[in-house]
């Protein structure tokens, strides 16, 4: 050790001369630092050298502080005359200074064999351990009298506690072992002061209040040394088989105030958890807590009628769940800090408490009071716990949990709608749910509230799959989707919504919409015009759609364009297929005339699409409602029209549509009215065909000269402007 001192006195001398010239030296290598320090450790104040103590960094920030305060410095001009010399020597003495190689990682043993033999045996070993020390407390030391059964149980507890003490001692892979040894300890203390008083085989006490007392400091205790061991994992234990260990005796006792010791369990659990800021132990511990009083007080009851009597709920078993709700809740909004790790805890617990408490509480009173109204007690009970979810969503929202905050609004609206839904029914409901769209978007919008907006859409989702047809109920279904969509539209909204937003919700709400107007049409309004309620709603689609430029309106009509196909082959009435052709040309008119002014290609589609279903409707309605003898005189007269149009507005569409109904007439007459016709029907049949034909032809002889003059002089006046 004096040699490498001796070694080590030299480089600092070295490294004083390098400072006094003022070039910057390299820091000695990490290694030579901590054998260094550990050697100085080892060395007697007195006997280090002080060229020593001073030129060892204490910590790398002074090392960092000291690199700056060198750097700082300019460099001189010329180097000092003996630098060269102390660079060679510095060498030198770091060719000599021993190497310390670092020492070999350590292996891990986090395989699936060590996680197996190491924490799950050890816990399943815990749990088997308590049955059977529960077993021999109760059952198999016969001439045991009860002080003694609780002496002897409280002595095994407290043997294994003080043996697991050894945990401060122990290696870092051994601490689950001793984990799981207090946590049977504790709970098996906490059985023994249990049963202390409700127990009989173990009954020692008549005292209420100093039953309670001894419950309380147990489960303290329990906590209180979880605490020091400062392991969550030995908390969730020992809470976990005290839970265990006191159903083992259900059905045996007398359980008119075993909830007590599921609350004082629960109560020491979340204090716990509020000081130490764990998360998993207070899901684990509310999951426990509300799982057991279901299993205790209800589904026990069901499966063993003889016991219906005992388990039957009262008055005590409502503020145990009243106190165990309010407990995991507010527990949940003191929180010192919630990681991001940790927020599946927090949310399955809110979870847990939000769903169970409701309903547990619901059926204690119920089962009480036998004639009372259910319907009225669940309105009332999910209110008042949906009002304060919503007070506690304000707690999240100021600490800027936004996750949480908006469960906790969900939580609370759905509650709230459940209130709801049990007093106002049917119609009315309904209208008050369409109501509460519309109201809930707005607010979102307003104030940036993206909860409401989701909430909203899966409340305008279940709305229309409600098939109750009403005028008041479409009437409102439409007005708030309309507004809805109106408000995602708008410019000033448009900033605080997400790209999801954007292109998803307003065509979704204004889908939402035109499904209540088409149950409107076809249920109150046309009922027996299916056809022309489809293309009226087609029709006014496609007008929006080229007014407003907005997509989701073409696709909307063509969608109800291709519903209304399916009405063609339910053979429509002569005035149904009338009214919806003259409509479908209407429209196609429009976009025709769009078309000339803003020259869009979606405008000359749906322009020929127009036309084109309302010459299908044309078509089918002829076929479906005129006699064979008329049939293609019929179609004949129709292409004929068709083709004057065309020649007319100049539109190549019509005129192709003419010309194929022409074909679809010859292949008639030849194959039909020629072979299976009477004399009358050929005769009427080929004259009118045949004289279309004719007037076609000298129409397209007549109008072809005239379309040829129109082409040359628009291109004439098209290479003029140009």
């Amino acid at each position: 050790m004096r040699e490498e001192l001796n070694l080590l006195s030299g480089k600092v001398e070295a490294l004083q001369k390098n400072v006094a010239a003022l070039t910057p030296p390299p820091l000695p290598a990490l290694d030579v630092q901590l054998q260094v320090r550990q050697d100085l450790a080892e060395t007697a104040p007195g006997d280090v050298p002080p060229s020593i103590a001073n030129a060892l960094p204490e910590s790398p920030a002074n090392e960092e502080a000291h690199q700056d305060q060198i750097s700082s410095v300019e460099p001189p001009q010329e180097p000092a005359p003996d630098s060269q010399d102390s660079q060679s020597e510095k060498q030198n003495n770091s060719d000599s200074s021993p190497h310390l190689e670092p020492p070999p990682p350590a292996s891990s043993g986090s395989g699936l064999e060590s996680q197996i033999g190491s924490v799950w045996l050890n816990r399943v070993g815990v749990a088997t351990l308590l049955v059977g020390l529960i077993s021999l407390l109760m059952y198999s030391i016969q001439y045991f009298s009860p002080l003694l059964r609780v002496a002897v149980g409280l002595l095994i507890s407290a043997g294994i506690i003080i043996f697991s003490h050894r945990r401060d001692r122990a290696e870092e892979k051994q601490k689950v072992f001793y984990e799981g040894l207090n946590a049977l300890g504790w709970s098996l203390a906490y059985f023994v002061v249990y049963g202390a008083h409700f127990i009989e085989p173990l009954k020692i006490t008549d005292s209420l209040t100093l039953e309670l007392t001894f419950l309380a400091a147990t489960a303290c205790g329990a906590m209180a040394n979880a605490v020091g061991f400062k392991s969550e994992s030995t908390a969730l234990l020992s809470s976990s088989f005290a839970f265990g260990a006191l159903l083992l005796c259900l059905g045996s006792v007398d359980l008119s105030m075993f909830n007590i010791a599921f609350l004082i369990i629960a109560a020491a659990v979340t204090f716990v958890s509020i000081r130490q800021n764990w998360h998993a132990l207070l899901f684990v511990c509310c999951a426990l807590f509300f799982s057991s009083l279901w299993y205790c007080n209800f589904l026990y009851g069901f499966v063993n009628p003889d016991k219906a009597a005992v388990m039957a709920p009262n008055m005590m078993l409502n503020i145990i769940i009243i106190s165990g709700w309010l407990l995991f809740n507010s527990s949940i909004c003191f929180l010192k800090s919630i990681p991001p790790l940790r927020r599946w805890a927090v949310i399955g617990t809110s979870l847990i408490s939000a769903f169970s408490a409701p309903h547990l509480l619901s059926g204690s009173i119920a089962a009480q009071n036998k004639g009372i109204d259910l319907s009225v007690l669940y309105a009332w009970i999910f209110g008042i716990i949906g009002g304060i979810y919503l007070l506690s969503a304000e707690i999240f929202k100021r600490r800027n949990l936004a996750d949480i905050w908006a469960l906790h609004l969900l939580i609370a609206l759905g509650l709230l709608n459940a209130s709801r839904w049990l007093t106002l029914t049917g119609n009315s409901g309904l209208c008050v749910d369409l109501c509460e769209i519309a109201l809930l978007v707005a607010v979102g919008l307003r104030f940036n509230v993206a909860v409401f907006r989701y909430f909203a859409a899966f409340w305008a989702l279940t709305a229309a799959a409600n098939w109750q047809s009403t005028w008041p109920l479409m009437v409102c279904g439409v007005a708030a989707s309309g507004l809805c969509v109106h408000l995602y539209q708008r410019p000033d909204f448009k900033s605080i919504q997400s790209r999801f937003e954007q292109v998803v919700f307003g065509p979704f709400f204004y889908v939402i919409a035109n499904i209540f107007c088409f149950r409107l049409f076809m249920d109150q309004m046309f009922n027996g015009y299916q056809l022309l309620a489809l293309i009226l709603l087609a029709c006014t689609n496609v007008v929006l759609g080229l007014k407003l430029r907005w997509t989701t309106c073409s696709v909307v009509a063509a969608a109800f364009l291709v519903a209304s196909s399916a009405c063609l082959w339910l053979s429509p009435s002569v005035w149904n297929s009338t009214l919806a052709a003259i409509m479908c040309f209407a429209t196609a008119y429009y976009c025709r005339d769009l078309y000339a002014i803003n020259k869009s290609a979606l405008e000359k589609v749906w322009s020929r699409v127009m036309s084109v279903v309302g010459n299908l409707i044309l078509f089918f309605a002829i076929g479906a409602h005129c006699s064979s003898t008329y049939i293609s005189a019929g179609w004949g007269l129709q292409g004929l029209i068709m083709i004057a149009i065309g020649f007319y507005l100049q539109e190549r569409s019509l005129r192709i549509f003419g010309l194929s109904l022409f074909a679809i007439v010859m292949l008639r007459l030849l194959f039909i009215d020629l072979a299976w016709a009477s004399t009358v029907q050929r005769i009427i049949s080929f004259i009118v065909a045949g004289a279309a034909f004719v007037c076609c032809s000298w129409a397209y002889n007549w109008f072809d000269k005239r379309l040829a003059t129109s082409k040359t002089n628009a291109s004439e006046e098209a290479q003029v402007q140009s």
